[in-house]
Parts: C-alpha cells; structure tokens; sequence
C-alpha cells in the first residue's frame, strides 16, 4: 500500500504542472500570434487577411471569437461576421498536432465578376501535425452546402482521403464540370460534388 500511495506522487505532481499550464498559460498572447502568422502566411501566397475584433475566453479549452473577418484573394473575398475558433490543448499534446473546431455564422463570399454567395453557418473539426491536415464533420449551409472532410499531405501537396460532398448554385456547377476544375472534383449526384482523391496528381 505504501508503494502505491508513493508511485500516486509523480502522478499528481504532472498533473497538478499540466494543470498549473492550462491555467496560467498566455492564451490570448498565443492567439494573436498564431492570427499574425496566419496573416503572413496568407499574404505570401496573395491572400489578405483583416478582423474588427477578436476575444478570447477560457483555458482548459481556450477559445477564440472574431468579428468581422474578411479575406481577400485575387478571384474572390469573404466577409463572415461571426467566427468561433476552440483550441484542445490536452488532446493536441497527446496526438502531437494541433486539434481546433471552428465555427462561423453569416458569411458572404463575393467573386469576379459581381456574383455573391450568402452562407447562413457551418463548422469543422480540424487537426494538423507536421505532415497531414485533416477536416472532419464538415457541416456548411446556404447558397452553399457542404458535408465530410478530407485529408491534405502536406510534403506531396495531395488530397489522400476525401468524403468531402457538396452542391452550388448551377452557375458554379457548370464551371466545375470545366476540364480544369474536374481534376479537383467529380459529379456525385443531382447537383452535388465530390472532392477528388489524389486530385494533385491528376493531369
């Protein structure tokens, strides 16, 4: 019994350290660094990324709300209003990736020429290690709508899994059905689309 209640020692010891980390760790510092670099990145590849305002609650699953998030491209730019993003500290030092839901409510995407897309919610789980990013339980409605979830090699640049299905209103359908699109999607039923496997490697 003595051994026992010895070897408990080193147990709460870790946990009361991993503990005192949730607590007492720079949270918000953390999430608007990782906003930075997210925006630096997004910038060296031609994307621009603004936010009104962004907050952040919580530490054993800290949380991150922004209002007024906008990202513009050189095709296309989103403005969603509401944006939730929860970060799982425990689950993503035991996996050794970062695991993260995000949700959005009320966004509108506007593309060239003057088309505009309204996307009333959606939300994802995902999770990123050093070679694969995975969305899972992909949920998007409105103009629109979107189910599932894919895997991205991140050293080879290719989708290896895909359950990713969704449909468009039938201007956009009609553009994917375009030699060019089709090697990243395949008609999956009446006005509906799937994201190709491999779709990097097709030619």
């Amino acid at each position: 019994m003595k051994f026992l209640r010895y070897a408990c020692y080193p147990a709460i010891f870790i946990a009361s350290v991993f503990l005192g980390l949730l607590i007492f760790a720079p949270w918000k510092e953390a999430g608007l660094y990782a906003f930075d670099r997210l925006r630096l990145e997004a910038s060296r590849k031609g994307y621009y990324v603004t936010c009104d305002s962004m907050e952040q609650v919580g530490f054993f699953r800290p949380s991150y709300r922004m209002s007024g998030l906008d990202v513009e491209g050189p095709m296309a730019r989103a403005s969603l209003s509401d944006v939730a993003v929860s970060f799982f500290p425990a689950s993503s030092i035991f996996s050794r990736g970062a695991r993260i839901r995000t949700e959005f409510n009320d966004a509108l995407v506007m593309y060239i020429p003057n088309n505009k897309l309204s996307l009333i919610n959606g939300e994802a789980n995902l999770s990123a290690s050093r070679n694969t990013i995975s969305i899972s339980d992909a949920i998007i409605e409105g103009d629109v709508k979107m189910t599932g979830g894919l895997v991205f090699d991140v050293q080879n640049r290719t989708i290896t899994e895909s359950t990713a299905v969704f449909s468009v209103p039938p201007l956009i359908g009609a553009m994917l059905g375009t030699p060019v699109l089709s090697r990243f999607v395949e008609p999956a039923g009446q006005g509906e689309w799937r994201i190709r496997e491999n779709a990097h490697q097709r030619q």
